[in-house]
């Protein structure tokens, strides 16, 4: 069994698998473009391997609508695929479920390109949707949540191919500097200040904040990056693990 739903910015969603919609043709999910970052000098064979970088990922399926030879219901499915799949709602996410896992990745819909253009013509219509996925990685639905303790060592795994992500929230009261170390890695987080209330640091990319109450403090460096703990791939294989240990000053 294979599912593939797609969910736009503002919650709107559709089977394509199922009901009147169903998926033909499949491009894009098991793979990405890779491109090897290499150095070559004069006069030297060969070259020096630097860097592997995932491209965007480009996903696209060929999609047949059962409309039962009626055109009113051929101008409804067109309509709604055209209203929900809108790239200027922005990034979306398609959500891939089998019998054994269910992923999802970000992306933005290219405009529905419907095969059938004349409203007489015979057979089942078809339709071709695609997006484009910025970041090529496909994650769980849900994020692995760990709770922290202060002054407990707390181990945390993350089951993915590749290191990702991190935001917490501290649930605080009279704590003063409060401080978070990866014991893997030697990375930290300190905050300066007794804190009364909850703080949410988040170090994804491009959104490196701490917000405390009002105040809000934008972190444009990338210290904090090599923290993580949530599964952010495509079928994990590989595992990372990382300690991870807070405490604060005595008030």
């Amino acid at each position: 069994m294979q599912k593939l739903v797609w969910q736009n910015s503002i919650g709107d969603s559709v089977d394509l698998t199922s009901g009147n919609y169903g998926i033909t043709e499949w491009e894009g999910f098991s793979n990405a473009p890779l491109n090897i970052q290499s150095q070559q000098v004069p006069v030297q064979d060969s070259a020096i391997f630097l860097d592997a970088l995932m491209e965007q990922r480009e996903l696209s399926v060929t999609l047949k609508m059962q409309d039962n030879g009626n055109l009113e219901n051929r101008y409804r499915m067109r309509r709604e695929l055209i209203h929900i799949l809108n790239p200027k709602l922005g990034e979306g996410y398609l959500i891939y479920t089998n019998d054994f896992t269910s992923k999802r990745i970000k992306c933005v819909p290219q405009i529905p390109l419907f095969k059938t253009h004349n409203s007489n013509e015979s057979g089942t219509p078809e339709a071709s949707l695609a997006w484009t996925a910025c970041e090529p990685y496909w994650e769980d639905i849900e994020p692995l949540s760990v709770p922290l303790s202060v002054g407990v060592m707390t181990p945390i795994d993350n089951e993915g191919d590749l290191p990702t992500n991190l935001e917490i929230d501290l649930f605080v009261s009279n704590c003063k500097n409060p401080k978070i170390e990866n014991l893997t890695t030697g990375k930290s987080i300190k905050l300066e200040g007794t804190f009364n209330d909850n703080i949410n640091i988040n170090i994804n990319m491009g959104k490196k904040t701490v917000n405390y109450e009002t105040l809000k403090y934008d972190y444009t460096s990338t210290e904090f990056s090599e923290i993580y703990y949530f599964t952010k791939v495509w079928l994990a294989y590989r595992y990372y693990s990382d300690r991870l240990y807070i405490s604060n000053d005595k008030v």
